[in-house]
């Protein structure tokens, strides 16, 4: 499904100056995510760990709801906006 990913980069200089919202497609925000850093490298080490998780330095919505449990694993509509917030200093969830 197409998806929008709004980046909030106030916190995130690599990409300042850039798009901060990224046409995806996926079944999933997991899917979603991995096409944004396809589509911009310098997001892939601050979005996903080594084990292919998510890093403690991003906070997800879904259409401005938090997204807490099986982040990944949630499903995307057709036209959903996925929200990737970076905090200052990494975020508890």
């Amino acid at each position: 499904m197409a998806a929008r990913i709004n980046v909030d980069s106030r916190f995130w200089g690599d990409i300042s100056g850039k798009a901060r919202v990224f046409q995806v497609e996926g079944k999933n925000v997991g899917e979603c995510l991995k096409q944004l850093v396809e589509k911009e490298s310098s997001l892939k080490t601050s979005v996903f760990d080594g084990n292919g998780e998510l890093t403690g330095l991003c906070f997800l919505t879904m259409n401005m709801a938090a997204l807490c449990e099986h982040r990944l694993e949630t499903p995307v509509k057709e036209g959903d906006i996925v929200g990737l917030i970076f905090g200052a200093g990494g975020c508890c969830y």
